[in-house]
């Protein structure tokens, strides 16, 4: 099983977009952003460094960061 080695994401809060860069990780990675209903409002699968498009979304939100039996939530903020 391994670990998160280095995950950095921003800018928290975003406006337009928010960026994921992940060093260490050598597998896909699943994202997750869901609503505080726990609704899925966007996933998609990245390879090292993503970029979400945050323009159409607006309040608090969880980030579910997904690979191999790792997992890592965040808090993240849409204006």
């Amino acid at each position: 099983m391994g670990e998160f080695a280095d995950i950095d994401i921003y800018p928290n809060p975003s406006q337009d977009f928010l960026l994921i860069d992940i060093v260490g990780i050598d597998s896909p990675i699943t994202f997750s952003i869901f609503n505080l209903k726990g609704q899925c409002v966007v996933k998609e699968t990245i390879f090292k460094n993503g970029k979400i498009d945050m323009s159409q979304l607006a309040g608090f939100y969880l980030l579910k960061i997904e690979y191999d039996e790792e997992v890592l939530v965040r808090e993240i903020i849409s204006f």
